[in-house]
């Protein structure tokens, strides 16, 4: 049973790390769009 407990626990918390994941890139992907609106495009 405590096995099973620790497994549910290791799974939340790797779906957490994705979720930080992914709400990371989405906070990062508006800046590069307001860049390329204001400014020249000029991307490597």
């Amino acid at each position: 049973e405590e096995i099973q407990a620790l497994a549910i626990r290791l799974d939340e918390l790797e779906k957490l790390h994705q979720e930080k994941k992914i709400s990371q890139e989405e906070q990062q992907r508006p800046v590069i769009v307001k860049k390329t609106k204001t400014g020249p495009q000029k991307q490597p």
